[in-house]
């Protein structure tokens, strides 16, 4: 189950209820720690600290607060529940990924990782090179 910016998944703290709730050994976290912060929360520490039992799956993108004068007008708008945001390169973006890296390391996470950008067409492509360049970079994808 992955966290959104919707009320039944924004928060940790429901993920956790839910988890509880159904109590099943293969349900567990796809871990994505933009869209927390687009929900509003701070994803590392604080969210990956409460779930990080529980992620089965990462999600890698990122973001920041839309600013017109140094975006500009042409890029993809996305109204998230913390504010309007863009898509950026990762590591470029709010999401601390440096940290969040190194601690999935330090605990040994060896599940999927994916990438997830959300992005007009033509910019695909390019981004998605240069954020598996940033994990390559990082060790923590070859």
């Amino acid at each position: 189950m992955e966290n959104s910016v919707i009320r039944i998944t924004r928060l940790p703290e429901d993920l956790l209820a839910l988890l509880a709730a159904v109590e099943h050994p293969r349900l567990g976290i796809n871990f994505d720690a933009d869209n927390f912060y687009n929900a509003g929360v701070e994803p590392f520490p604080y969210a990956y600290e409460l779930l990080r039992e529980h992620i089965f799956q990462v999600h890698v993108k990122d973001s920041g607060r839309y600013i017109a004068a140094v975006h500009g007008d042409d890029r993809r708008v996305l109204h998230r529940a913390g504010g309007n945001v863009v898509c950026l390169p990762v590591g470029a973006g709010a999401v601390n990924w440096t940290g969040l890296i190194a601690r999935f390391q330090q605990d040994g996470y060896r599940g999927p990782v994916s990438l997830e950008p959300h992005l007009l067409p033509h910019e695909m492509a390019p981004s998605m090179e240069a954020d598996a360049a940033f994990l390559r970079r990082a060790g923590w994808v070859r």
